[in-house]
């Protein structure tokens, strides 16, 4: 869910920046990126645990 509704669009739309400034347009991509690439990485780990942990219990 986070891929399709924040990550794409953003990477859609740092595609269609302005190319004489690639710095300005990475400087507004950049932090609401990597915020929500961190909350997808936890969200897998998270995943990938509990798989571990009910694997483990069976």
């Amino acid at each position: 869910m986070i891929t399709f509704r924040v990550n794409i669009p953003l990477n859609i739309a740092l595609d269609k920046a302005e190319p004489a400034a690639p710095a300005t347009a990475w400087r507004a991509f950049e932090e609401r990126w990597v915020r929500r690439n961190n909350v997808r990485t936890l969200t897998t780990t998270g995943g990938l645990a509990a798989l571990v942990v009910t694997l483990a219990l069976t």
